[in-house]
């Protein structure tokens, strides 16, 4: 008995790499979303810098809010970009499997 290797289609192929791409865009976003306060203290400390290592305060602290929440939208975006995608290449998928 000789075992043949099942053949994917063209549509369940473009199906998988785009679960791929859409698992690593959700992850990505998660990822930028839960380190939105180290990367917007970076750029705090970058602001700080491009000042000459003098800030106001009530500056430092609007850099830093700006950022963080520049940051999150930014994340949250993506993730959801990246978790639609997901469930649109999930439905492709089982319906290439159901027929």
């Amino acid at each position: 008995m000789e075992i043949k290797p099942q053949s994917i289609s063209k549509k369940e192929r473009f199906a998988r790499i785009m679960s791929l791409i859409s698992v690593m865009g959700f992850a990505a976003g998660l990822a930028v979303t839960f380190t939105s306060a180290t990367l917007a203290r970076s750029a705090g400390n970058a602001a700080v810098r491009a000042n000459f290592g003098s800030m106001d305060t009530a500056q430092f602290l609007l850099v830093i809010e700006n950022s963080a929440r520049a940051y999150v939208a930014a994340g949250v975006v993506l993730a959801l970009i990246g978790g639609i995608g997901l469930l649109i290449s999930a439905v492709m998928l089982y319906k290439s499997i159901e027929n």
